[in-house]
């Protein structure tokens, strides 16, 4: 008798709400800071009077594959959240790993809002505007609804 290997189709959707909060570095702060030794960029985001929750992405949710970009912002109350991805200078692959990481996000966690826009942080220069970034930033535009931004290093974003 041979046994059949369940595949990932055959798994039914496992809600995984909680997953988020058990990554989060930093909660109830007015101002988070977000940095990578990797590429040097940094941000700092300003959440005013939310009670908030900084969730590290890459590094910690190894459930998002195959890429996920590297830090979320959360609103504890309503779900809403900011993805930031910070890179030393691929701003098309950074909008892939956002676009996959909402994918995530919108499927696994409740209540679940997007914020109306993701940015990139970028530490060397941000590329121009070619005819395939501009293709990538349209497609997350048209499939979740958020407007990405491009930002130099040390930009600080408002929530």
């Amino acid at each position: 008798m041979m046994l059949r290997r369940r595949r990932k189709t055959d798994m039914p959707p496992v809600d995984l709400s909680d997953r988020p909060s058990n990554c989060a570095v930093e909660n109830d702060k007015p101002i988070f800071a977000l940095q990578d030794p990797r590429t040097y960029s940094k941000a700092t985001v300003d959440v005013g009077t939310r009670k908030c929750q900084k969730i590290q992405i890459d590094g910690l949710l190894h459930e998002i594959q195959p890429i996920k970009c590297d830090w979320c912002i959360r609103d504890k109350a309503n779900g809403e959240c900011l993805f930031v991805e910070l890179k030393g200078h691929d701003c098309e692959h950074a909008a892939k790993q956002i676009c996959n990481t909402i994918q995530w996000f919108k499927s696994n966690t409740r209540p679940f809002l997007l914020h109306q826009y993701a940015y990139i942080i970028a530490h060397s220069r941000i590329p121009g505007t070619n005819t395939r970034i501009q293709l990538a930033i349209r497609r997350l535009a048209q499939k979740h609804h958020v407007i990405l931004q491009c930002k130099h290093s040390s930009a600080q974003l408002k929530f």
